[in-house]
C-alpha cells in the first residue's frame, strides 16, 4: 500500500474514533438499563416486570437491596 494512501486511511480512522461517544462507564450502563427495564415494567411488561423484581431482591438497584419492591414486581408479573 502507497504510504499516502496508508496516510489517509489512517487519518480517516482517527477522525471517526474521535467523533465517536465516549463509552458510558459500567455504573452508568448499568443504571441507564435499569431505567429501560423499569419503563417496560410499568408498561405492562411481565419479562421486564420479573427482571425488576429481581433487580430489587439482589440489590442491582442502586446496591440497595429492597424485598418489598422485589414482591410488587414479582407479583405484578404473575398476575399476567
Amino acid at each position: 500500500m502507497k504510504p499516502t494512501l496508508l496516510a489517509a486511511l489512517l487519518g480517516v480512522a482517527g477522525l471517526v474514533l474521535s467523533c465517536a461517544p465516549a463509552p458510558l462507564s459500567e455504573r452508568e450502563a448499568a443504571r441507564k438499563h435499569f431505567k429501560e427495564i423499569k419503563t417496560k415494567a410499568e408498561q405492562g411488561d411481565p419479562q421486564a416486570q420479573t427482571l425488576l423484581g429481581s433487580s430489587y431482591h439482589h440489590g442491582f438497584a442502586d446496591g440497595v437491596q429492597d424485598y418489598t419492591e422485589a414482591l410488587k414486581w414479582y407479583g405484578r408479573a404473575a398476575e399476567q
